[in-house]
């Protein structure tokens, strides 16, 4: 479990409480704010190309009436039926926000394959449509593309609106003041841009996020991937604790995170749908959860307020060799 300063024991039942609202997936994350009191959310994880028959299907049409059974069965019927939205996503995210009630859908993140541009705007419309027919009270309304190569489309669904998000690739943050429109997007671009000096170096990735529609107009977001090297992960904390980013012991919790799960160093009873993936694999083969840092989101606004998430989770990998 993640440290206290992370995940505080007062939320974890309200995140178990979550969790059991979710498929039997074993590739989920965590939102918190870093640099203030945490609220935590939770976020799941489906590889689509992999994981949209079985188990999945299963779970869709046999147990769960919730919002979230309710949004990934029609999303499910939507891949198989379209060759474009199949072409186009290759992995879904799920975000659940602790303290929202059980009827409200999550939000949704899907990853866009790279390759997927000839296909990518009849799956945006298409994904688009399905869910304004579902969710959406407001006029009708058509897909944007607000990025040339996203990596990411995301879907806020709140009080019968749909908000969409995209999510694309930033060669370097000077470039910000450049990439946005109006005079409060440019105000908030330089001030982002003097807030990541410090960190620059030492991000491998930055992405912009954008929303196509007006509601948070005026406010830049960034997302800022953490190092994998253990030197530059370093660097990247003291650089954090030296700017004022976060107090010592959420940083601490961070440093911690990254690692191996295994059936024998878990303190709980390992997941049992992960014992009957064991069973299926060839001898050798160790099932096991890595624990992973993923990056952080800085939003500024007009007037140079910032506020910063990290997100941080953990997924199924398989070791095949006796030295792994």
């Amino acid at each position: 479990m993640a440290a206290e300063a992370l995940v505080p024991v007062d939320q974890r039942a309200g995140l178990l409480a979550l969790g059991d609202r979710l498929p039997p997936v074993h590739y989920a994350g965590f939102e918190t704010g870093l640099g203030h009191e945490p609220s935590v959310d939770l976020q799941q994880g489906i590889d689509l190309k992999v994981r949209t028959a079985g188990d999945l299907d299963t779970w869709c049409t046999e147990g769960p009436t919730s919002a979230v059974g309710r949004l990934l069965s029609g999303f499910l019927a939507l891949w198989r039926t379209s060759p474009d939205v199949q072409a186009t996503f290759r992995q879904l995210w799920l975000e659940l926000d602790r303290g929202i009630v059980e009827s409200t859908p999550p939000s949704l993140f899907l990853t866009i394959e790279p390759n997927a541009s000839a296909q990518r705007s009849a799956a945006l419309q298409a994904v688009h449509r399905w869910l304004r027919a579902r969710y959406d009270e407001e006029p009708e309304s058509v897909a944007q593309e607000t990025a040339p190569a996203p990596t990411h489309v995301g879907y806020l669904i709140r009080d019968g609106r749909m908000r969409q998000r995209m999510i694309e690739p930033l060669a370097r943050p000077g470039d910000l003041p450049a990439l946005v429109a109006s005079e409060p997007e440019r105000r908030a671009a330089r001030f982002l841009v003097e807030q990541l000096d410090p960190l620059e170096s030492l991000i491998p990735e930055f992405r912009l996020c954008r929303n196509a529609d007006s509601i948070d107009a005026g406010g830049m977001s960034v997302e800022a991937f953490f190092p994998r090297e253990a030197d530059a992960l370093d660097r990247l904390f003291l650089t954090l604790e030296r700017e004022h980013w976060a107090p010592a012991d959420q940083l601490d919790g961070l440093r911690d995170w990254p690692g191996i799960l295994t059936p024998e160093n878990h303190a709980g009873n390992w997941p049992g749908s992960l014992l009957l993936d064991s069973l299926r694999q060839t001898e050798n083969t160790l099932s096991v959860i890595e624990r992973r840092l993923g990056h952080l989101k800085i939003t500024v606004a007009p007037d140079g307020a910032r506020q910063c998430k990290v997100y941080f989770g953990y997924r199924p990998r398989w070791l095949v060799s006796a030295r792994s």
